[in-house]
């Protein structure tokens, strides 16, 4: 049998789905519900000056698009925390003047030879940034995933065979007796 249990789309969370204006499925209403708020930042962020400072500027945007609830505070604390650490390895790399390169000396048998390896930095860096993305996106702050965020709560197209199943109006003995 091809595939696991992890394979396949993910489910999207209740207010996603209520922001993209998706149906709502029987299946859909176990989804724990919690109330749109900013989270209290965990200590491990409050004693970081970078980390704390990104909390409070996404913990805005998030909440105001009615994204963030009183539980995605440890998601939003992982978020900030690696945005912190790309902030810092790009800090180190700057300090290193965007060496690519780096010259690594190697003593064998009382012999010191040079060897040019490529900078250890640009990986970590390069890490960082994907988890930062993949963080990013969780929460629909990237253009891609922000694109299936509908902000104003609204459903974007109106259904009309949902709107003819539901509207009394549109179809009663009195108009089949017109047509």
């Amino acid at each position: 049998m091809a595939g696991n249990s992890k394979s396949g789309r993910r489910r999207q969370p209740e207010a996603i789905r209520a922001l993209k204006g998706s149906k709502t499925r029987s299946y859909h209403k176990n989804e724990p519900s919690y109330n749109n708020s900013i989270p209290e930042a965990p200590a491990f962020i409050a004693s970081d000056n970078i980390a704390i400072s990104k909390w409070n500027i996404l913990s805005e945007r998030l909440c105001a698009s009615r994204v963030l609830t009183e539980a995605d505070g440890e998601m939003l604390a992982l978020l900030c925390m690696a945005w912190a650490d790309l902030e810092r390895l790009r800090e180190q790399y700057a300090a290193m003047n965007y060496q690519p390169l780096i010259i690594d000396e190697v003593n064998t048998d009382g012999e010191s030879r040079q060897r040019i390896k490529p900078n250890p930095l640009i990986q970590l860096i390069r890490e960082a940034s994907f988890r930062v993305s993949r963080f990013l996106g969780e929460f629909g702050l990237t253009p891609m995933t922000r694109a299936k965020i509908n902000s104003s709560g609204q459903p974007e197209i109106e259904d009309p065979f949902s709107r003819f199943l539901t509207d009394d109006s549109l179809y009663s003995p009195d108009n089949a007796n017109k047509h």
